[in-house]
């Protein structure tokens, strides 16, 4: 790639020595001892390989020579600007300034310019430039320059500089307080508007926050008991060592009034310095809300409580009535029954024809409606002897007392319900209970009943009284 032109300064030919030149990577020094004159493959390859951009211009401002570098940190092509008027690539906003910073230095004066350029995709570029006049046969030739690409520098400090003002404009306008606090003295050293409303700090009083340590605004014990001081160091030193800390702590405006609050403490690293962020919100309505929501629920689990109790006596009240109803449903089956047996024992009666067939169907009848385990009727018998004997029966059969005759007379039965109703002439109960191994009563069931009852009603036929 041709880089220079024929008359470029930088290509022209060194003027004869009487010395001979220096040797490649040799140099030799003038008579101050601070000139070192470079063989032209080493003074190539420091052209070409700097970061920085060399540039040469004739007195007409077109460019002459500019090394490859531009290639690399632009989309302009070597090609492209050789030859060209360098106006030709700057903005047209910065032209004066440029022609203006061209005049002076073909004037020979030094100085810097920073102005933007307009790269072949129409994207604007920072540069800034420096140079100097150089001479041909002692007339001047032009300029040879340095330029350096500061987009990048530019768009950093851009960002930078926005960053910042973000910063600072959301540490203004953030509802909570934000303050900072440095070691050993941990004083505070800045804070937002809400750090000093928040502390009712206002005029002069705000020169003394500064001066101001965490635990000044706070009462000298917190709740747990501890002094204030002795915690907050302990937190402070928590959150150096950890990076950050989150906490509940009780604070003091500076009229007295203590409020419970919630404190952010993050370690921050900037310009080699470490100190600590404190971000600290106000939680009294939050504390007001949760007391409130205690005392609610305190009082619905009492309502709850009072309400269960009044459920319960309800629900016993109901209970009760249930029961009663029970009873008197069972009083009314009873009744239903009772009439229904004397019904079909009346119907029994109008169509007998026998005597032991109407005992046998009144027995049956009485012992199916009566929900009898067994019901049988016995009659005296003539010759006078207290004996009395089954004439009918139905359900399970009694033993010794459906199958056979009844001695009144002995002593065995005297206890009996059938012989206390013949005696007396008067119904008779008789509990009895099973305490052998044979029952009294044949259920005919594998496990007999441990208890049962003996009612025994009287007939009287004829002056005498039978059982049944």
């Amino acid at each position: 790639m041709q880089i220079r032109r024929e008359n470029d300064p930088l290509n022209r030919k060194q003027p004869k020595r009487t010395k001979p030149a220096a040797k490649s990577g040799q140099h030799k020094s003038g008579p101050a001892g601070n000139r070192t004159i470079l063989p032209d493959n080493q003074y190539r390859q420091m052209v070409e390989n700097i970061n920085d951009v060399i540039y040469v211009l004739d007195t007409q401002g077109k460019v002459d020579f500019i090394s490859p570098v531009i290639e690399r940190i632009s989309t302009f092509r070597v090609a492209d600007v050789i030859g060209k008027p360098f106006v030709q690539f700057v903005h047209p906003d910065d032209l004066p300034q440029v022609q203006s910073h061209f005049g002076s230095v073909m004037k020979g004066e030094m100085s810097t310019l920073e102005f933007r350029v307009v790269t072949t995709d129409g994207r604007v570029s920072y540069v800034r430039t420096s140079g100097r006049p150089h001479f041909r046969r002692n007339r001047p030739a032009g300029i040879i320059g340095v330029m350096t690409n500061l987009t990048e520098l530019r768009e950093t400090g851009q960002a930078l500089r926005i960053s910042e003002e973000r910063y600072r404009a959301l540490f203004r306008s953030s509802r909570d307080a934000v303050m900072t606090l440095e070691p050993p003295s941990w004083n505070f050293t800045s804070g937002n508007p809400a750090t000093l409303e928040m502390f009712g700090i206002t005029g002069q009083d705000e020169s003394f926050f500064i001066c101001t340590k965490p635990w000044t605004l706070s009462p000298g014990y917190q709740p747990d008991g501890e002094r204030s001081d002795d915690k907050a160091h302990r937190m402070i030193e928590t959150a150096m060592s950890a990076g950050s800390h989150c906490f509940e702590w009780m604070h003091q405006r500076i009229n007295g009034e203590i409020f419970p609050a919630t404190v952010l403490l993050t370690r921050v690293e900037a310009g080699g310095q470490i100190f600590l962020q404190a971000t600290v919100r106000d939680i009294t309505e939050q504390k007001r809300a949760e007391e409130a929501l205690r005392k609610a629920h305190a009082e619905l689990e009492r309502r709850v409580e009072e309400r269960t109790a009044e459920l319960m006596a309800v629900n016993q009240t109901l209970q009760a009535e249930i029961d009663r109803h029970k009873k008197t449903t069972e009083a009314l089956r009873r009744v239903n029954r009772h009439l229904e047996m004397i019904s079909e024992c009346n119907q029994v009666i109008v169509h007998a024809g026998d005597e032991i067939e109407l005992l046998r169907q009144i027995c049956t009848i009485i012992q199916r409606l009566g929900d009898f385990a067994a019901v049988w009727a016995g009659s005296l018998s003539d010759s006078g002897a207290g004996v009395l004997c089954p004439v009918a029966q139905s359900g399970v059969v009694f033993a010794g007392f459906c199958d056979q005759p009844l001695d009144l007379s002995d002593s065995a039965n005297a206890q009996s319900a059938v012989v206390l109703a013949v005696h007396s002439g008067q119904p008779s109960i008789r509990p009895y209970f099973r305490w052998s191994s044979e029952p009294l009563i044949h259920f005919n069931r594998d496990d007999p009943p441990e208890y049962y009852v003996d009612l025994a009603l009287p007939l009287e036929n004829r002056g005498k009284y039978s059982a049944f």
